[in-house]
C-alpha cells in the first residue's frame, strides 16, 4: 500500500440545453452531468508501472421511470416501473516501461485518441453538452467510459519526442475492430493520421488533422473518409461519406476563449450538407468554467439548430 498511488478525479456541469429538432418535442431541458474517475497505480521492483482505471458517471434523464409492460398468465397487463441510478463504466487496466503502455479492457479505439480530433473546448464539442461538434467522421467511435457493456479490448501506446503512435483491437463478437494512428510533432505544429477496419461489417475509416498556433490564435483542419459508416452488426451500409472541418480557436482576455467551426459533408459524392458552431467560455477559476455554444446544421438528417449554457467545475 505504501507504493501504491490512488486518485480521484472528474467533472461536473448543469445548465440549460434548447433543441429545435428534439424527438420528444420538449425543446428546452435541464442539462446535467457528474463523473468519478478512480485510479490507482503501481510500481514492480523492475519499474514497470501497472494501474486501473474505472469510472461511475450520472446524466440527467439516467434517473427517469423506466416503464416495462409484462403479461400475467390471466390475460392482464402487469406494468412495472425500474429507476436507474449512476453508471459504471468498465475496467481499464495498464502497464508501462519507459515510452511504451499496454492498455487492456475498456479502451475504445485509436481513432478516438487521436490529436486532432475533437475541438478544443470544454466538452471537446460545442457548448456545455457537446451538441454537434462537426466531428471528421459519422462512425459511432467511442472510448474509456462508454459504459458497461463496452467491447474487451488491447491497445498499445508509445511515445518518443515529437513521435506518437497507437495500434488498438478489439473484439465484441459482432465487430471485430482493428486501428491505429500516429503523429508527429513540427514547432507549434502537429500532424496526425488514423485509420480503423471494421472486418465483420466491410468498414473502412481514413481520418487525417493538422493542428497549429499562429500566435494570436490556434487552427485545425481535419478530413474523414468513411466506406459503410451506418454498417453494424455485420451487415454493410453501402453509404459512404467524407467530411471536411475547420476551427479557430481565438483567446479573448485572460480569462475567456472563443471557438468557432465549420464542416462540410458528402454522402455518396452528393453533398449532404454543412454545419457550423461557436462555444464560448469564461474561466472563473478553481476548475470552473461558464460556458455557452451554437450549433447549426442543413445537413439532410438535419439536427437543426441546438444552444446550451451552463457552468462546468473540473476536480
Amino acid at each position: 500500500m505504501a507504493a501504491a498511488e490512488v486518485t480521484i478525479d472528474g467533472l461536473g456541469r448543469f445548465g440549460v440545453h434548447y433543441n429545435e429538432s428534439a424527438n420528444d418535442g420538449e425543446e428546452t431541458n435541464l442539462e446535467s452531468r457528474f463523473r468519478l474517475n478512480f485510479s490507482a497505480t503501481t510500481q514492480s521492483d523492475a519499474g514497470i508501472e501497472f494501474g486501473g482505471k474505472i469510472r461511475i458517471e450520472h446524466n440527467d434523464g439516467d434517473n427517469a421511470d423506466k416503464v416495462e409492460v409484462t403479461h400475467a398468465t390471466n390475460g392482464d397487463n402487469v406494468i412495472s416501473k425500474t429507476r436507474t441510478g449512476a453508471q459504471t463504466g468498465a475496467a481499464q487496466m495498464h502497464a508501462k516501461l519507459g515510452a511504451a503502455t499496454v492498455l487492456v479492457g475498456n479502451v475504445g479505439d485509436a481513432v478516438d485518441s487521436m490529436p486532432g480530433l475533437y475541438l478544443p473546448t470544454s466538452s471537446v464539442g460545442t457548448g456545455l453538452n457537446y451538441m454537434d461538434p462537426g466531428l471528421v467522421t459519422i462512425h459511432d467511435i467511442g472510448g474509456f467510459g462508454d459504459g458497461p457493456g463496452v467491447v474487451n479490448g488491447v491497445a498499445l501506446k508509445f511515445g518518443m519526442g515529437d513521435l506518437n503512435l497507437q495500434v488498438n483491437a478489439s473484439d465484441d463478437h459482432s465487430d471485430r475492430v482493428l486501428s491505429g494512428y500516429v503523429s508527429y510533432k513540427i514547432g507549434d505544429w502537429q500532424i496526425a493520421l488514423a485509420g480503423l477496419d471494421n472486418s465483420d461489417a466491410d468498414q473502412n475509416i481514413v481520418v487525417g488533422t493538422v493542428t497549429g498556433d499562429l500566435g494570436f490564435a490556434s487552427v485545425g483542419a481535419a478530413f474523414g473518409q468513411n466506406e459503410n459508416v451506418d454498417s453494424q452488426n455485420g451487415v454493410s451500409s453501402n453509404i459512404d461519406a467524407d467530411k471536411f472541418r475547420l476551427f479557430g480557436h481565438i483567446p479573448v482576455g485572460m480569462a475567456t476563449e472563443l471557438v468557432v467551426w465549420g464542416a462540410d459533408e458528402d454522402k455518396n459524392g452528393s453533398k449532404d450538407g454543412s454545419s457550423f458552431g461557436i462555444d464560448i467560455e469564461h474561466h472563473l477559476g478553481g476548475g470552473v468554467t461558464a460556458v455557452a455554444g451554437y450549433s447549426d446544421s442543413a445537413r439532410n438528417d438535419d439536427k437543426g439548430a441546438q444552444a446550451s449554457a451552463g457552468v462546468l467545475f473540473k476536480f
